[in-house]
């Protein structure tokens, strides 16, 4: 069996979109045996929040039980542990950059690395680092990545049931195309 892809999913306060970004990566890795190791962290020093209700009732939907998760901050351990780590906004990849330069190269947003890794191609049983530095070829970095739009994924919390809807269905969709380039 192959290595384990490890995966740190982030957002702000991992509640809404890291636990959904996790969760969804992970189901869509088991349905199709890639094997990947996912956790999710946020930015909030708080801790130990429940997941929004709404990210506990799409995500039962799918048969996916997160009622009992609580939201943590990220670790200089699993920030160092992760393979790629996936963000939901820009700002997020430029916060964990500022903190832990040496992992610019494996951070983006979920859109970002899912276009990036589109346009190179599917992994296809290479070593998972060197696909990482086909993605990242001409990719701005420091200065120029402030300027340069990425895909990001708009939190949803607080918002309609149609943008909830729209947010979900976009994560499912972009989470099993991220699956697929990995395997």
């Amino acid at each position: 069996m192959a290595s384990s892809v490890w995966v740190l999913h982030v957002c702000t306060h991992n509640r809404t979109r890291s636990v959904l970004m996790a969760n969804l990566f992970q189901q869509h890795a088991d349905l199709a045996g890639l094997p990947a190791l996912t956790k999710s962290g946020g930015f909030s020093e708080k801790g130990g929040e429940e997941p929004t209700d709404n990210t506990v009732r799409y995500l039962a939907n799918r048969g996916i039980d997160v009622s009992g998760y609580r939201s943590h901050w990220m670790t200089d351990q699993s920030i160092r542990k992760a393979h790629i780590v996936v963000t939901a906004e820009q700002a997020h990849v430029i916060r964990v950059a500022g903190r832990w330069p040496d992992v610019f190269g494996h951070t983006f947003t979920l859109p970002e690395l899912v276009q990036r890794g589109e346009a190179v191609g599917p992994r296809n049983g290479r070593p998972l680092l060197e696909w990482i530095d086909e993605v990242n070829i001409g990719r701005p970095a420091a200065l120029d990545y402030l300027d340069t739009p990425v895909g990001e994924i708009d939190d949803p919390t607080g918002r309609s049931p149609a943008t909830w809807k729209a947010a979900f269905d976009r994560i499912d969709d972009l989470t099993a195309r991220m699956v697929a380039l990995l395997a």
